[in-house]
């Protein structure tokens, strides 16, 4: 990863403070937790390894009393242990966001993120 990608991940990812379910589309099987988010892409925190290089469509679960979620197409680009060797953290991008998702999107890093401090 070149710097400049770098220090842009570090910059814009917020991190979450709640963690969010999501789901694969086709199977309707837990991927596991979305821990961080930027407008380009996210961080899921799962047990298992998920396989990199792999398009796919997801639903992320923002409230599961009032069934609302959000559907993107989206490539997982690297997979790594996390600090807990339990679990594993996997980097996805957005390839395809559809206008009412941006909004949405948008919305959790105003409202289920960490804000940073000055």
């Amino acid at each position: 990863m070149d710097n400049s990608m770098h220090n842009r991940r570090h910059i814009d990812r917020k991190h979450l403070m709640q963690y969010l379910r999501v789901y694969e589309c086709n199977t309707a099987s837990l991927l596991g937790y979305l821990v961080d988010i930027s407008m380009d892409g996210f961080m899921l925190l799962s047990e298992v390894p998920l396989e990199t290089g792999k398009t796919m469509r997801v639903r992320i679960v923002l409230n599961q009393n009032e069934r609302q979620e959000m559907v993107f197409t989206v490539e997982s680009l690297w997979s790594a242990r996390d600090v807990n060797p339990n679990y594993v953290n996997t980097g996805f991008r957005l390839l395809e966001i559809p206008p009412k998702e941006f909004d949405s999107v948008r919305d959790i890093l105003e409202k289920h993120c960490y804000q940073s401090l000055p």
